[in-house]
């Protein structure tokens, strides 16, 4: 038996509408037909050169991401490019972006769960509609204490924090959303979990005593492809779909020590 492409589109949409995505965004079937028959697919947040060679590894002719294939617009196609490696291989693409990071079974909730957040809610301003959620720690935690726990939790390389008070509300945000601290702080939250925070907006919850957590773009939003695979898993039983195991973070860190730095100049 085989699904469509559009089968696979349509377990999305129901769960992530793809109507609820921004102006802005891309998503949907941005590569192939929703008629093509899919072979087996592949879960991944970002199209890399990897991933589509393990999807060819697994004979795998359609993926799924988080982040669109095609943003904002194309003006050509280079050969080296992975889009042109996609349409040649002829391998499909589904992408679910703002529409998966508003929905209830999207982005920011796993990232909450993630944190074993309980009372898990959306955080409702007009800046970020439908995006953040708010919930609560099972037990208080101290900030650096916290910011370990942010980094176990989500196996993030790196993390970096603010120094606030004792944490045991939390707003969460995969990918960027640092703007949002002050909004986090006056819903009642303690901490916000985000990453691309920019160095104005770290400053300014240092002084005002609020913890903000920078746990990365990667890592705030990766775990939702599991629960993303395993949605398609549960609603087409007889598909074959695998979570993409050659995704990683773009981004590579050195840790030493200063002095090691210093001795080698």
């Amino acid at each position: 038996m085989f699904y469509t492409i559009k089968d696979f589109y349509d377990v999305i949409d129901e769960s992530a509408n793809f109507g609820d995505s921004e102006g802005w965004d891309n998503t949907g079937v941005l590569i192939g037909s929703g008629k093509n028959k899919v072979k087996a697919a592949l879960v991944a947040l970002d199209v890399t050169p990897d991933v589509i060679a393990e999807a060819k590894r697994l004979n795998a002719n359609l993926i799924i991401t988080h982040h669109p294939v095609i943003f904002p617009y194309l003006n050509s196609i280079d050969s080296d490019s992975p889009i042109y490696e996609l349409i040649a291989s002829n391998i499909g693409v589904i992408s679910a972006h703002t529409n998966l990071d508003k929905s209830d079974f999207g982005v920011n909730t796993t990232l909450a769960k993630a944190l074993n957040l309980t009372g898990i809610k959306p955080l409702q301003i007009a800046e970020n509609p439908g995006f953040a959620r708010i919930g609560e720690l099972a037990e208080p935690m101290q900030p650096n204490q916290f910011a370990l726990f942010v980094k176990e939790r989500l196996m993030a390389s790196s993390v970096k924090y603010t120094q606030g008070s004792e944490i045991s509300h939390v707003v969460v945000c995969g990918g960027s959303g640092g703007e949002l601290w002050r909004q986090a702080r006056l819903a009642g939250a303690h901490a916000l979990v985000t990453s691309e925070v920019k160095h104005h907006q770290l400053l300014e919850a240092k002084t005002a005593g609020f913890t903000l957590v920078d746990a990365g773009h990667y890592a705030t939003e990766v775990t939702a492809m599991a629960s993303l695979c395993d949605t398609l898993s549960k609603r087409l039983p007889k598909a074959k779909i695998a979570l993409a195991q050659s995704q990683s973070d773009p981004a590579q860190y050195v840790y030493t020590e200063r002095n090691d730095l210093l001795n080698g100049i």
